[in-house]
């Protein structure tokens, strides 16, 4: 599999060394002889109840998301796909979805910095790529400049992209721009690979989804006080996931472990629903879902992201009201464009369905943050009630 970074590599011969060249990063290559299943292959640090824990992912682990993320897209064509990444190569997204299914594909495979988005459109249209592994940010950015948009983007087939909701008219633009590309959206948990449900490539979608689960994947819905009672179709619960992508559990943290690995189960942090088709929606991790108004889950990161595509906007922070309960968001902008709090409240009309508009957007100079580096909601809250 030819491993290139905008121009050619040695391929296969030298896959360690070329993987080194193109992160800067040390790569360990296991001495001759097998490799037990079981043994650690990748560390992945994630900030776990308020603390920072590290995820263990074994051989066994990566091989069985590789072949999932192979089997997203079930009509690949052995030696002949042309995929690009972008993304840092040693996430869980890129790695997987990209250069290791690239690699059981036969694929060959192009490396782009994740924010030259202008190398991106360019990549695809000189190469004629047939294949996008992308974060929600660059299929977004892949449509905009004057540059991209004059590139050919018809070789594309399929875009995968994971790790936040996709904008639904993000998606019809670019599946127009292309010419019929298909493009879906994964979810995944890092203790559990990168996809655990994918929207499908080739039948029905339902926008806002996660999808169905992946090969090999079992996941259900529960009660969050009862663990053994299933919920109803349509009813907020308790994500539990089960498959060979499910990790042993964190690096020395059997106490953290006992929580959240048993009996074959992983138990997530996230709400979700399921309707009667299987069709699973993530409502958001459970220690950030807001109840809204109406008594409802509001999956706040949903909303966030949206405001966060609107040019000027750097970060986006979404709680409620400390008196109404109605959501409301804060944005921090870039210096040169400060877009007014209206031009961003249609763009969410445009963008979210009614109930997930907030019912005013400020302008603050920061954003509280919790220790994970994430929106700390409450102190928002308070932030905002005192404005």
């Amino acid at each position: 599999m030819p491993i290139r970074r905008r121009r050619s590599s040695e391929g296969t011969r030298q896959l360690a060394t070329a993987v080194a060249e193109v992160t800067d990063a040390p790569v360990t290559v296991h001495a001759p002889g097998p490799v037990p299943t079981d043994a650690p292959a990748l560390l992945v640090p994630r900030w776990r109840g308020g603390r920072r824990r590290t995820i263990v992912l074994t051989h066994r682990n990566l091989v069985a998301s590789t072949f999932q993320a192979r089997l997203w897209v079930p009509d690949i064509q052995a030696g002949r796909e042309h995929v690009v990444v972008a993304g840092d190569l040693l996430g869980l997204g890129p790695m997987v979805l990209g250069w290791l299914a690239g690699l059981l594909a036969a694929a060959t495979v192009e490396l782009v910095a994740p924010e030259d988005t202008g190398g991106l459109a360019r990549t695809i249209a000189r190469h004629h790529a047939t294949i996008a592994v992308l974060e929600p940010t660059q299929v977004a950015a892949l449509l905009e400049g004057s540059d991209s948009a004059r590139r050919d983007l018809s070789s594309l087939r399929v875009v995968l992209a994971s790790g936040a909701p996709l904008d639904t008219e993000v998606v019809l633009e670019l599946e127009r721009r292309s010419g019929g590309a298909r493009v879906r959206e994964g979810f995944g948990v890092s203790e559990a690979g990168p996809i655990t449900h994918a929207q499908p490539v080739y039948g029905r979608t339902t926008p806002g989804a996660m999808g169905l689960p992946v090969t090999d994947t079992v996941a259900v819905v529960v009660d969050t006080e009862d663990l053994s009672r299933l919920c109803t179709p349509g009813e907020p619960g308790l994500l539990l996931l089960s498959g060979p992508q499910v990790s042993p559990g964190y690096l020395d943290d059997e106490a953290a472990d006992a929580g959240r690995f048993v009996d074959g189960w992983l138990i997530t942090d996230d709400l979700a629903t399921v309707d009667a088709d299987g069709v699973f929606t993530h409502l958001g991790r459970r220690d950030e879902v807001l109840t809204g108004a109406d008594g409802a889950p509001i999956a706040p990161r949903r909303v966030e992201s949206v405001l966060e595509r609107y040019p000027g906007v750097r970060r986006a922070g979404v709680t409620t009201d400390a008196d109404t309960g109605v959501l409301v968001a804060a944005v921090t902008t870039t210096r040169r464009a400060r877009p007014e709090p209206e031009e961003l409240l249609a763009h969410c009309r445009t963008h979210l369905d009614s109930r997930l508009v907030p019912e005013r957007v400020t302008l603050v100079e920061q954003l509280p943050e919790d220790d994970a580096g994430g929106v700390a909601r409450e102190l928002l809250r308070t932030v905002l009630a005192e404005r």
